[in-house]
Parts: C-alpha cells; structure tokens; sequence
C-alpha cells in the first residue's frame, strides 16, 4: 500500500468510528466488486476486522455479470478474505413476483445475507452506501412522495446493518482508491438513465450543483437537522398516541373527540392522524379517512391487510380476517381453519345424546341428511340458507346485518357445506333443513372453538 494521505486517513477514520463493538470483530461485507465495496472492503481489513465477503451474480449483464464476480474472487483470494458466492434468475423471479428487477434484486440479496450470516454466526453486515447515495435515496422518495422518515434517507445502523462510509462523498471513496491503488470494475448499467436513481445521479444533481455547487452536503445537512426532528416528533406521537388509542386484539381505536380538540390546524391532526395509521398502510386513502370524521359514522377503507371503520365514537381499525378456502371435514375429525377456530366433528346415535346443545358455538344436526363429505369455507356473495326456526331462505349477508354484525364480523364468518347447500353458519344458526327430528336416528355435533395460541 501506498503512504497514507489525508483522504486515507478520513476514510479509515470515518469507518472506524462509525462501526459498533463486536467482541470478535466478524463482520460481513456485502461486495460488489464496484469502487464503493472495494473501498469499504479494504478498509476493514486495513482497520483490523475479520473481515468475510458475500458477492451475489443476479446475471442482468450477460457475460460482464460473471466477470464480475470472477473479479471480486481474485480480489478476496489476494487478500486471504473467506468470500460466499450465490447467484439468482433475478428477471424470472422479477417477473414471477410482479415487482421491478431492481425491487426483487434487493429482496433477493438481504435475504441471502441474512442466509449466510445465520451459517457464519456473524453478527455486522456492512454495506458500502456513501453520502451521495443516500441524498440520491432523499430525493427518489421526495418524487415518490413521501413522509419525514423517507426525507431522512438512510441510517448508518439499522439493526444488524451497518453504513459505516455514509457521511463520506464519492469524491472520497474514489480518491482513497487512488491513493492506495485499489482495482475496482464498473458497472456499465449505473449510467443507464432509464432508471429514475441515475437519472437524479447524472441530470438532477448535476443541475442542482449549477445552483448550489455544495447542493449534496447542503441536502445532507438538511437529513441530519430532519434527522432530530423525527425523534422530536416521534416522542410527541408516541405521547398523544397513549391518550388517543386503546390497544384492541389485532388493531387500534382511535377517539375522535379527543383527535379533533387538540389545539393543531387540520393539517397537524392528519399529520398525526399519519403516524397513527403509518403501520396498518392506510397512507393512499388518509385523506378520505380523515375527512370521514366530519361525516356520519360508517364509511370502511380497506388496505391491504386492515380495515378502517368509522364509528359513533372514532375510528376503528382491525385486521382482515384470513380467507378460508373449501376444507374438508370429514365426520369425526377436526380441522383448524386459517382464523384460528377449530372445528370438530362427532357423530352419535340419537340415544346416545339426551339433551340437545342450544349454544351457538354447536351445531347439532341430522348426520343421515349430509350427502357429500362436509367442506367448511368463508361466506361468498351470493349465499343463502334458512335459518333454524325460520320460513323461507335468506341471504346470509343480510342475516348477519339484522344480526348488527360488523364488516370485519361478516368477512371472518365461515360456513360448513353439504356440496352447494349450507349446512350452518358458524357461530349463528344450522339450516333448518338439517334439522333433528323425531326420526332422526344419527346426529352429527360441530363444535367452533378458538385455537390454543401457540405465540
């Protein structure tokens, strides 16, 4: 190696410091072979870590992918480091998981990094993103649309990840590579501008600079003060969430009265009523969500795993309860559905059964009246039974509304089938045409109960 400059000394400066205590010094160093890994690479192991690789060929560069990766083989063999290789049809599993290349790439690699450091016992995965990066990051999600966490960028630590290189520039990285005469390979595609992140690396920031020659500290500067601010505003939410909120079962209440008294302009209580609602995905629909208090209670927003009620007293939200396919139930059997109730079944003469169960978690049944082997699935639209006691069919949908059953009630409701023909509606009523009568000589009992939690 080369003299140490005033860049090399900054750069293994910076790393250092920013990297946490570990009692063995084992960290994991996710290598592309790009300047930004290599100088993140070399540095470690200047500094002293135990330092092991993972390189992984997503082959979306034909022969230049394995080139690639042939590279970052010659470099850890020339610095003795323990390199995992691993490879992934990154347009094939793109295309079967409906998300962009990008998107399943980065899916795909963090899971193989958490793979690899489950085998290894190592506890630091560090990753070679720089300053300008994470402004890059900043203002994608600025286009995107986005909230104060998303203006912060990335964090130096999260967890087990570690951005040890973050408040360095480009220039720096590139200039320690020069002065220590590191190799490093280019990817061509990162000049590519049909993606939006070198679009903003190549047009955007280049422009920006023509204004504000010092624009990428200037906006790193400005994450940093957002930075403080969002642990600012995260202790305000986390107060006013203790007195706006009860914790129900598998979601939240919210108290409008209280919301709507508190002294903030509109735009304060939405911005509160976003944090609120941050982790149950409700951000496309906020507005509606929020002008709905003002309305008469009973307006529904659905994401995509939670539901939101208007209600007299404020808003209520609670998880989708799980879909349950057509199951089988066979006699004398149980079956555990996807919403956590089991089902069992028992079939008994009729004088082995004195007293007839009235309690609604039972049905009990004409055993000899099934002629199909019993399915229990969710309710669809569309279904009818009659009802035990009464005359003639009736929706079950509207059964379940003269019931006051709520949205979230009807989409957790199942039913046991005889083919097509239901034969009760769990946890309400049997179909009377499965009825016991007095010449009745088999009975068939269902009992519903909730699952032991295995959490």
């Amino acid at each position: 190696m080369k003299k140490d400059g005033f860049i090399t000394q900054k750069v293994l400066h910076t790393i250092h410091a920013a990297m946490p205590e570990t009692t063995n010094r084992r960290v994991l160093v996710a290598l592309s072979g790009g300047a930004d890994s290599m100088c993140l690479l070399t540095a470690l192991i200047r500094l002293g870590y135990q330092v092991e690789a993972a390189h992984c060929n997503f082959h979306l560069r034909g022969i230049h992918s394995d080139c690639d990766a042939e590279f970052v083989q010659h470099q850890c063999a020339r610095f003795n480091t323990p390199l995992h290789l691993t490879d992934f049809d990154t347009q094939a599993e793109a295309k079967q998981q409906g998300e962009s290349i990008e998107m399943a790439a980065r899916r795909l690699r963090y899971a193989w990094f958490e793979e690899v450091m489950h085998n290894t016992d190592i506890q630091v995965l560090c990753v070679a993103h720089h300053l300008n990066d994470n402004v890059e990051t900043a203002l994608l999600n600025l286009i995107r649309g986005t909230g104060i966490r998303g203006l912060i960028g990335m964090s130096v630590r999260n967890k087990h990840i570690v951005r040890p290189m973050l408040t360095l520039t480009r220039q720096e990285v590139e200039s320690f590579l020069k002065e220590q005469a590191i190799e490093f390979v280019t990817d061509h595609t990162n000049t590519d501008t049909r993606f939006r992140r070198n679009k903003i690396r190549h047009e955007v920031l280049p422009m920006l600079r023509s204004l504000n020659p010092s624009v990428d500290q200037a906006i790193a500067d400005t994450m940093q003060h957002l930075s403080g601010t969002a642990c600012l505003a995260e202790y305000a939410v986390n107060h006013l969430r203790n007195i706006l909120c009860k914790d129900v079962d598998k979601g939240i209440d919210i108290d409008k009265t209280t919301l709507l008294s508190l002294p903030f302009p509109t735009e304060g209580r939405q911005a509160l009523l976003h944090e609120l609602l941050a982790p149950y995905q409700f951000s496309p629909v906020l507005s509606d969500i929020f002008a709905g208090f003002s309305k008469e209670p009973g307006s529904i927003f659905e994401s995509r795993d939670y539901i939101a009620t208007h209600t007299a007293k404020g808003l209520s939200i609670r998880m989708k309860p799980k879909h349950c396919p057509p199951l089988a139930l066979p006699f004398n059997d149980t079956v555990l559905l996807p919403n956590g109730t089991l089902l069992q079944t028992q079939c008994l003469a009729r004088t082995e059964l004195p007293e007839i169960p009235r309690s609604a978690d039972t049905a009990c049944l004409d055993a000899d009246k099934v002629k199909e082997t019993l399915h229990c699935r969710s309710i669809q639209e569309g279904d009818r039974f009659r009802p035990f006691g009464m005359r003639g069919s009736k929706l079950v949908s509207d059964y379940l509304t003269d019931r006051k059953r709520s949205r979230i009630e009807k989409m957790a409701t199942c039913v046991v089938c005889d083919g097509s023909q239901i034969v009760w509606l769990i946890g309400e009523r049997p179909d009377d045409r499965y009825a016991i009568t007095s010449n009745t000589r088999n009975i068939l009992l269902i009992k519903a109960k909730k699952a032991e939690s295995t959490e």
